[in-house]
């Protein structure tokens, strides 16, 4: 039985002689089996208590005992220790974050385990427990013991880069261990399908390449936090990536889609609640996802956007809302505000019994998905926009009003929209579900 993680040996004799530990571990393979002939004499790296056991016979001593070899890429012929009995304690309190620390007796070392798989740490646990015990261990797998290869000490490849089409792994693939992959400059037209198979990748960057489109299949990639597609020829943002069923809902932090051919965003975006920096610049927006700052709606650990040099005229209504440490809007038309313009009205008297009801679910926080109700209705649902007036709900009966908006109000820092020094204000569409409601806020 085999586990690898980074393993710091440390002695608990160095404090009486006034010394330290070096404090850091090193990428090692632990190996449970039975000590061969060649080995009878002393066990190294001081675990010389089990050295006179004598020969071994048949691959294991006379007593049946089982070793534990610790082996490194400075020591491959690693260090032997004796386990019947030798296990004073086992640390477990944090065996869910991969790390366990195993107290041995003779010699008087902690092997202090981190970096491990949960699953591979807490089998091993268990056998080497079964080992200290002398209990029956005939279900594992065990060999005897032999110095370890390069291959089996050498520490999993964690980063990986690639710049230019002709280093791209066209045969080799990737290596699963990884947690950050950059493939630029290789005009790649679609995420590559071994990608997805990195259960461990947190930033993934494919810029300056060719993707035209992405895939469903990115929702499945639980622990990626950062996904950078700048400069690629995007048309659109797919939905499934902002669903409920998606793992990057809770995963991501930073996404970045500038450069790319972008002409709107889909209606669930907001539900990336983790993003806290998003980039936009030079694409085709004619306006932000309409969600953005609601209440509830997600989004709400946003604090870095930029979408300059798009095709903006208004910002959504929620945008008040918002507390960024970085605003860029540089390069947008915006239009001058004039609150007391309307945009659109569109007014059913009386409103439908559909759109009281749905003001009413929205109201009293009623929660719904595509499994309980139809997906358009939920789509139709998610459409529905806060009354600035009286906080009731408008859908398809609505007025709407463009609002000056003070973007120092809301950011730290703010890039100006304009040359001449001014640009601190730009609109926001608002939304009231009756005409009452707009007069009454014009009036205060």
């Amino acid at each position: 039985m085999r586990l690898q993680c980074d393993v710091e040996t440390s002695s608990r004799l160095l404090p009486s002689c006034g010394l330290r530990g070096r404090g850091r571990g090193i990428w090692s393979a632990l190996t449970i089996g039975a000590r061969g002939g060649g080995a009878g004499s002393a066990a190294a790296g001081g675990a010389g208590g089990g050295g006179g056991d004598g020969g071994d016979k048949d691959g294991r001593n006379a007593h049946g005992q089982l070793w534990l070899m610790v082996c490194s890429s400075k020591d491959k012929a690693g260090s032997r220790y004796k386990l019947k009995g030798n296990i004073e304690q086992l640390f477990t309190k944090f065996v869910d974050e991969g790390k366990a620390t195993v107290r041995l007796k003779e010699p008087p070392v902690d092997l202090c385990l981190s970096k491990a798989s949960t699953v591979g740490l807490k089998g091993f646990l268990s056998a080497l427990r079964l080992a200290h015990q002398d209990h029956n261990v005939s279900s594992m797998h065990i060999s005897s013991l032999a110095p370890a290869r390069s291959s089996d000490v050498e520490k999993p490849r964690e980063r990986m880069t690639v710049l230019a089409r002709a280093d791209y792994p066209l045969i080799a693939g990737f290596p699963s261990s990884l947690q950050t992959l950059q493939v630029s400059n290789c005009r790649l037209s679609r995420v590559d399908s071994r990608m997805l198979n990195l259960r461990h990748l947190c930033r993934l960057d494919l810029s300056h390449n060719h993707v035209r489109e992405l895939t469903a299949a990115l929702s499945s990639l639980g622990c990626l936090a950062e996904l950078v597609l700048a400069d690629n020829h995007l048309e659109a943002f797919p939905s499934a990536l902002c669903s409920d069923d998606s793992a990057l809902r809770r995963s991501l932090r930073l996404l970045d889609l500038s450069r790319n051919r972008l002409r709107s965003l889909p209606h669930n975006f907001g539900r990336l609640s983790e993003l806290a920096h998003l980039r936009l610049d030079d694409n085709r927006l004619t306006a932000l996802w309409r969600g953005l700052g609601r209440p509830n709606a997600g989004v709400g650990r946003l604090r870095s956007l930029s979408a300059a040099r798009n095709a903006v005229a208004r910002l959504p209504g929620g945008f008040a809302r918002l507390r960024l440490d970085v605003l860029d809007l540089h390069g947008n038309p915006l239009e001058q505000p004039r609150p007391r313009d309307l945009v659109a009205v569109r007014l059913l008297l009386p409103p439908t019994l559909a759109e009281l009801a749905a003001r009413a679910a929205k109201a009293c926080r009623l929660p719904y998905c595509p499994a309980s109700v139809p997906a358009e209705l939920c789509r139709w649902l998610d459409a529905a926009e806060p009354c600035e007036g009286c906080g009731s709900f408008a859908l398809d009966s609505f007025v709407a009003a463009s609002l000056p908006l003070d973007l120092r109000c809301i950011a730290t820092q703010v890039v100006l929209l304009d040359h001449g020094g001014r640009g601190q204000e730009a609109p926001r569409l608002v939304f009231f579900c009756s005409r009452a409601c707009h007069q009454r806020f014009i009036l205060k």
